[in-house]
């Protein structure tokens, strides 16, 4: 898996620190902050920027490796992360549109989370994570999913279904909720 993976972020062009098992600083690099998990990945890719993230993704959709992001605290406020997860499996058994959850062929799920504490950060943290976001969904499938999104709004709601699963959705809020008495959060509207 590690040579298929080298081969994929040789052929993205990727030009970050590749550090693997020979490396001298392996073991400082693969060590994370819940000691419980001790995990001896087969690549640690040390992204320089957006770019090399994308990159790094891509190559390990490309070679079917699994993948973890670690945030690492260098972020803006220094808490802030690209949160990844990796889907498949039991998710892709269902029917993309069987159910309201969209995105079900995607080989990964991901989320960019600003985190900070100063008020004087508002703006700044709020830009990076919408720039991030915007700058990962050019490489990603359609559609979201909702319960992950940090802006309301019926567009956000749109967005994240899609028309067709947007429209069904509503005719079932129209018919078990007339009053939209349950319209918190990402709010499916009913039908006038």
């Amino acid at each position: 898996m590690s040579n298929l993976l080298l081969r994929e972020l040789s052929l993205a062009g990727h030009r970050c620190p590749i550090i693997t098992a020979d490396h001298q600083d392996y073991d400082r690099y693969r060590k994370i902050w819940n000691g419980v998990a001790d995990r001896r990945p087969a690549a640690i890719v040390r992204p320089q920027s957006v770019d090399d993230v994308r990159k790094a993704v891509h190559a390990a959709a490309a070679s079917r490796a699994l993948l973890a992001v670690r945030g690492g605290g260098h972020s803006l406020a220094g808490d802030s992360e690209i949160y990844v997860l990796q889907l498949g499996g039991a998710v892709a058994d269902v029917a993309d549109e069987a159910t309201a959850y969209t995105g079900r062929g995607a080989s990964y799920y991901w989320l960019a989370e600003p985190v900070w504490d100063e008020a004087a950060d508002d703006d700044r943290c709020i830009a990076w994570g919408r720039i991030t976001g915007k700058s990962l969904s050019t490489f990603s499938m359609a559609g979201n999913y909702v319960n992950e999104q940090a802006d309301a709004g019926t567009v956000v709601a749109l967005d994240a279904y899609g028309p067709e699963k947007y429209q069904r959705l509503a005719r079932l809020k129209t018919r078990l909720d007339p009053h939209n008495m349950f319209r918190l959060n990402q709010n499916i509207t009913p039908l006038a």
